[in-house]
């Protein structure tokens, strides 16, 4: 049952995370291709206002396309529709945990929790779970509003394909398919592949 909500939680959360990108795109005058929820071959698609929306198979995040609207935006308009996603989470963090906690402080442990987690996933990550399904239990709106926090930081962090790899692909001008980003791709998927394996330990552990 834990595992299960943890997982509806997330789902919540890259509902939001997208919806906020898609928003933004079509203020600023560009219509997503489409919209996975998830990633993978596709399970099932329906067409609306221009756009596919897909369920894929693999559950984990998501991706609003644009196609080559995005990369004929300016810079700085690229790095709106980018940053929109983790800004509506931040957002939403702040206005469940702002009444009860230290949001700020959430959202700025976030990277340092990752990192400590992910090298010691049997103690320190396992821990953290616990800690957090103990305020899911106590306080449900501020562990929701916690969760928020800490996925909007964390994508912020330079992944490829994560908002904070395409901003600084955005300040460069680097296309996606651009050969300089074949390696730091590379690293940055082998270091997320290391990173979610590890907390998938420490998921697995924690809720043990």
């Amino acid at each position: 049952m834990s595992g299960a909500l943890l997982f509806g939680l997330g789902v919540g959360l890259i509902v939001l995370f997208h919806a906020a990108q898609v928003v933004c795109g079509r203020a600023l005058g560009i219509v997503p291709e489409s919209v996975g929820l998830f990633v993978g071959p596709k399970l099932a698609s329906f067409k609306a206002g221009g756009t596919e929306y897909r369920l894929n198979l693999v559950p984990s995040g998501g991706a609003v396309d644009f196609g080559d609207q995005f990369s004929e935006l300016p810079a700085l308009k690229q790095c709106l529709v980018v940053l929109s996603g983790p800004v509506a989470l931040l957002a939403f963090g702040f206005l469940l945990y702002g009444f009860s906690g230290s949001p700020g402080l959430a959202f700025l442990r976030a990277i340092p929790q990752l990192l400590q987690g992910a090298f010691s996933p049997s103690e320190v990550g396992a821990s953290l779970v616990r800690a957090y399904m103990s305020l899911l239990a106590a306080n449900p709106v501020a562990a929701i509003g916690v969760l928020a926090l800490k996925v909007s930081a964390l994508n912020l962090l330079p992944f490829p394909g994560s908002p904070g790899g395409m901003i600084w692909r955005s300040v460069l001008r680097l296309k996606a398919e651009d050969p300089r980003l074949l390696v730091p791709r590379l690293l940055g998927s082998i270091a997320g592949m290391g990173l979610g394996f590890s907390w998938l330990a420490a998921i697995w552990q924690g809720l043990a």
